[in-house]
This record gives structure tokens, sequence and C-alpha cells, in this order.
């Protein structure tokens, strides 16, 4: 195979390789939302936690109650928000979501 039709096979292939990766990434889509207290404050500290197949994935909310948790694959998960040892909230949800979540705690 000569040099040309080597150079010539890369010039056509490069761009597909490089469309790959993103096409890969549109498929992940991320968890984001606030936590508020039943009185409506945000939930400081209290850690959001999905889960699927046996992993999880989890995030601590922030002074503001706000979480985000990136890359997951659609689909369906457990969700759990707990202090500490204890479940405050659990839900099943489906990604991707449409909008980001507000979860309110009782």
């Amino acid at each position: 195979m000569s040099i040309n039709r080597i150079r010539r096979r890369l010039v056509l292939a490069a761009p597909v390789a490089l469309l790959a990766p993103a096409a890969a990434l549109a498929q992940w889509s991320p968890f984001a939302g606030t936590v508020y207290e039943a009185d409506g404050t945000p939930a400081r500290s209290v850690w959001v936690v999905l889960k699927s197949g046996g992993r999880d994935w989890r995030s601590l909310t922030g002074y503001d109650g706000r979480f985000f948790i990136g890359n997951l694959k659609p689909g369906s998960y457990e969700l759990n928000v707990m202090r500490g040892d204890r479940v405050l909230h659990s839900a099943t949800v489906s990604l991707p979501a449409a909008a980001p979540q507000e979860i309110r705690l009782r």
C-alpha cells in the first residue's frame, strides 16, 4: 500500500473518529436540582444518592441545597436523600430528567 493511499485513508477516517466520542457522550445526562427542608429553607449538607445496577452516585448539597451528579446513563434510578445514615426521602427517578429537580423533605 502506498503512502498516499494511507494518508488518504487517515484523512477520511479522522473526522469520524472525532465525532464518535461526542455521539457517545450525548447518551449520558446529568441529574441536578435543589433539596429543601420541610420549612422551605435549602437543605444543607445532605447526601443525594442515586443507585442502579449495584452502583451508586453521590452528591453533597451545598449551602443553597443544590446538587449535581453528572454522566449518568438514561434509565431508572433509586433516589435517596440522606443525613448521616438516616434516609430523609426516597423515590424512583427516570433519566434523562427534563428539568432540574426540586426535592422537598417532610
